[in-house]
């Protein structure tokens, strides 16, 4: 019945998703061959069918596993349906191996409300694309929530924002509209959003490259960081050899060579830990003598989010990583009291 309405309304180019139950693929061949037959007389090939496993549970996901393997075969795009909710998660979709993941509509809806929570989407998204699925986001309600799925690289997204369930065909040029209008309100949100953090971490960034310069000059790292820890957020800074070893301890906004205070993750002394892996070293290496800004991320010597800023610079004949820790909450917290 649903094939049959597909086909009236549909284009050559559009998929028909129909929600199953996991039962519903454990069936036998004759069943799966009436399908097939069904569909051949509509003209409609499996391979335009999404057929959605519901997350709901099963006794028996052997059988779940090889019954989906089956309308594969036949040419069926599967799709797994309210990940993130129930049942769901990561070891069912290395079991499943869907084409298609659909995120719960409250994945969205918390991401909009949470900052924390719209920072893990895109890594969550990046991790089931590595599984190997394309990415759906249900449930898109709002402006604000068309752009999270935009930024978090989803590959699809649905919901009351694009437009309201109807019986009939997409009326395609107010479609044409409402994607054109999302696309320049993408456009100018990235471009503020660079600017904004641009603007946000000047300072810290004119500060470090001072404290390079004063560095090469042979002036100790208590010293040349001396602005920049006035800074208001400013955290700590450490220097690195060109292994990514760190040089002695911490020099931290109290003024003190510990690390900086707060709850501590496991690390109590930081000096000779190798940080060859992260990012704020090897893009440093990469680009000397150039302030980098890592993405904010969770720091390992305290329970905060920070950016680290790093820059390369030659200082006393050897290559050295001048790095500054910067607690990421408080440092938008002065941009905002700031403006």
């Amino acid at each position: 019945m649903h094939a049959s309405n597909f086909t009236r309304v549909a284009t050559a180019h559009e998929w028909l998703f129909l929600n199953t139950r996991p039962d519903g693929f454990i069936v036998s061949d004759t069943y799966r061959h009436l399908v097939e037959d069904s569909l051949r007389h509509l003209h409609l090939p499996p391979e335009r069918i999404v057929l959605e496993v519901l997350e709901t549970p099963n006794g028996n996901l052997q059988r779940l596993i090889e019954g989906i393997a089956s309308f594969r075969q036949r040419g069926f795009l599967i799709a797994l349906d309210d990940f993130g909710a129930g049942h769901s998660n990561i070891d069912r979709v290395w079991q499943l191996q869907p084409d298609i993941v659909k995120l719960d509509r409250r994945v969205i809806e918390q991401a909009a409300r949470f900052a924390h929570v719209a920072r893990l989407l895109p890594r969550l998204i990046s991790l089931l694309h590595e599984a190997g699925a394309l990415v759906l986001v249900e449930g898109v309600e709002t402006l604000q929530e068309a752009l999270l799925a935009m930024e978090c690289d989803a590959d699809f997204a649905q919901g009351f924002f694009f437009a309201r369930p109807a019986p009939g065909g997409v009326d395609r040029t107010e479609s044409r509209m409402v994607i054109d209008n999302l696309w320049q309100s993408y456009r100018k949100h990235a471009e503020e959003k660079s600017n904004e953090q641009a603007v946000l971490l000047a300072a810290y960034a004119t500060a470090l490259q001072s404290a390079a310069d004063r560095s090469n000059e042979g002036a100790e790292i208590s010293s040349t960081c001396k602005d920049l820890l006035l800074l208001d957020g400013a955290v700590r800074c450490f220097i690195l050899n060109a292994q990514g070893e760190q040089i002695g301890g911490d020099v931290s906004a109290n003024g003190s060579g510990a690390s900086s205070p707060g709850p501590s993750l496991g690390l109590i002394d930081p000096r000779g830990a190798c940080w060859e892996r992260r990012p704020y070293f090897k893009n440093a290496v990469e680009h000397p003598g150039v302030v980098q800004i890592t993405k904010p991320y969770l720091s390992i010597n305290g329970a905060h989010f920070c950016v680290t800023l790093s820059i390369a610079a030659v200082i006393r004949g050897e290559l050295k990583i001048l790095c500054a820790d910067i607690d990421w909450q408080r440092a938008a917290q002065r941009d905002s009291v700031a403006a």
